[in-house]
């Protein structure tokens, strides 16, 4: 299986909440296999590296994960461009 390289970046639903416990949720939800930054404008930003046969399963996946992790969060970018349909 290929690794797929792409980035989602989200807003997150509370800035203040600390940047250790989004870590941690990330990583039990699945998102092991991304580098995760956190902005203090209130953005996280993951690029990952998924190993995965489709592009579309792969993202859909890492958005999932996402969302399972830091309910309330908002996808806001995918890149690069690779897919339309996954979107909400």
């Amino acid at each position: 299986m290929p690794n797929l390289e792409f980035t989602l970046t989200f807003k997150l639903p509370h800035r203040a909440k600390a940047s250790e416990a989004y870590l941690d949720a990330l990583h039990m939800a699945g998102c092991d296999d991304a580098l995760i930054g956190i902005d203090r404008s209130g953005y996280i930003v993951l690029d990952f590296d998924r190993k995965a046969s489709d592009p579309d399963v792969a993202v859909a996946t890492a958005i999932d994960n996402v969302l399972a992790a830091i309910p309330g969060t908002v996808l806001t970018e995918v890149r690069p461009d690779i897919i339309a349909s996954v979107l909400p």
